[in-house]
């Protein structure tokens, strides 16, 4: 739970984003903290994550400064085992104007997150709101759709012989009686739950090629 409290506003800079993966409220402070919590969310490779995870303190002069990260995340390796990474979400040019201002914390947290045996990271508007957004945004509604499990395999097996567009497999369901509007909502579901993959880094169109894992 986080170390801090995050008021709501009343603009929706600030707000809370209801977490399939962490099972509660996940509180952001910026649109931008929102858009990394949809990417975390999406993420296969998070195991868990926690917004405003710990208090770094450092010293500025005589004066003891208190620092609370953003995101405390930790992601599943190729080994089984765990590697966590605490992370700054800041708009670019926020970073670049005021690098001087936020440079001692980021150190500060640097710091910390080695002597813990973790990373500490910067991320930003440009790594975070780029194609696969857009798509992730798109695809976790339908995370918690109940899926027709006779519709998934029909899915699943058009693609078996090789991959097909989007809009390829959706003529294929038709000749097979099914409404390709209504079996939207099933690839998707596949989809999020790794059943069938696409290119996330490419906006997802009636072009996207469907294959399976």
């Amino acid at each position: 739970m986080p170390v801090r409290k995050i008021p709501l506003g009343r603009r929706s800079i600030t707000g809370a984003y209801s977490s399939v993966k962490m099972d509660r409220l996940v509180y952001h402070e910026s649109t931008l903290e929102r858009d990394f919590i949809y990417l975390l969310e999406f993420d296969s490779n998070v195991d868990r994550y926690e917004e405003q995870p710990m208090a770094v303190q450092y010293y500025a002069g005589r004066r003891l400064i208190t620092h609370v990260p953003d995101f405390k995340v930790r992601y599943h390796t190729a080994d089984k085992q765990r590697s966590t990474v605490i992370f700054q979400v800041k708009y670019r040019d926020d970073l670049l104007t005021n690098w001087k201002k936020y440079h001692p914390a980021l150190r500060a947290t640097k710091r910390f997150a080695r002597d813990h045996g973790w990373e500490a990271r910067i991320v930003t508007d440009r790594e975070i709101r780029i194609p696969r957004l857009q798509n992730v945004k798109r695809l976790l509604p339908f995370r918690l759709h109940l899926i027709d499990e006779d519709e998934a395999s029909l899915c699943t097996e058009l693609l078996r012989p090789s991959p097909l567009a989007l809009k390829a497999l959706l003529s294929f369901l038709q000749e097979h009686g099914k409404e390709p509007a209504a079996m939207l909502p099933t690839i998707y579901s596949l989809i999020v739950g790794q059943r069938i993959s696409i290119d996330l880094d490419v906006p997802l169109a009636p072009q996207t090629i469907l294959t399976l894992p």
